[in-house]
């Protein structure tokens, strides 16, 4: 068994940090290597308790926080993870310096972001995304304002989610059936997308009068009351519609909102 001595020297010599704290919240002891994650000598932080100090990240020490963020201080920026214990009347924490993981991560989920922002796709449906549906929105309108042709938008919001479990469909499913009715009943000119990770979709439609854009929103709610399933089967679906037509001195904000505007007014139906 290993001797009160053997032990210290042991966690000494640990690689990974060790902070012991007493009840009351103060610094009992901490190893070299965490001190040396710190930035900071031993004995100049040992005794101390969080009215003592006056970094941040050295008050969020005491916390023992599963993540603790170590500023530059001259050197490169820190991240640790940390193992909380407790052992008796201490309370012991027990850190690893993660900094390349962490740095990674962000770094990913950066990049991830940006590839989603450059793929103009709903990822689920496959439709647009609304950076896509925007994009074509602005195309549509810069011909309409050049040769003053018809334009008109069209949202949908699809109700009924909440009657999806006696049937077995999932949300998911829901949505594919949906975008794939609405590909089948546009035009080839048509832009029809999916709105940011919402249940709403968005149609573009150029060349369209507003009676003729009617006459496709009724069609449309004739087959969400019949949508097929991707797996099979037919579910029932309600829908609010809001219908916006292109005026002179429209932008694609404003097109759009009016469309909201009447979409929210809207009861399904």
């Amino acid at each position: 068994m290993l001797t009160a001595d053997e032990t210290l020297a042991m966690l000494e010599a640990c690689p990974a940090g060790v902070l012991v704290l007493s009840p009351e919240g103060r610094i009992r002891w901490l190893n070299q290597s965490l001190a040396d994650f710190l930035g900071e000598a031993p004995d100049a932080l040992i005794g101390k308790s969080d009215e003592d100090l006056t970094a941040p990240h050295l008050s969020a020490m005491l916390g023992l926080p599963e993540l603790l963020f170590i500023p530059s201080g001259g050197a490169a920026e820190r991240y640790l993870s940390c193992r909380a214990l407790q052992l008796g009347t201490a309370r012991v924490g027990f850190f690893i310096d993660v900094s390349a993981e962490h740095i990674l991560s962000e770094e990913n989920a950066t990049l991830a972001k940006q590839v989603r922002e450059q793929v103009p796709r709903d990822a689920l449906t496959g439709l647009l995304n609304s950076r896509g549906l925007f994009q074509d929105l602005e195309r549509h309108l810069a011909r309409s304002r050049r040769y003053d042709n018809p334009l008109a938008v069209l949202l949908l919001r699809p109700g009924g989610f909440a009657a999806l479990e006696p049937t077995g469909a999932s949300s998911d499913a829901v949505m594919r059936g949906i975008a794939h009715m609405l590909r089948d009943q546009l035009r080839w000119a048509d832009s029809v997308g999916r709105l940011e990770d919402t249940a709403e979709f968005m149609l573009v439609l150029p060349e369209t009068d507003e009676p003729a854009a009617q006459r496709l929103a009724q069609k449309l709610r004739q087959r969400l009351r019949n949508l097929t399933l991707p797996e099979g089967g037919t579910l029932a679906m309600d829908v609010a519609m809001g219908l916006s037509q292109w005026q002179r001195g429209d932008d694609a904000g404003l097109l759009v909102r009016r469309a909201r505007e009447q979409l929210e007014a809207a009861p399904p139906g």
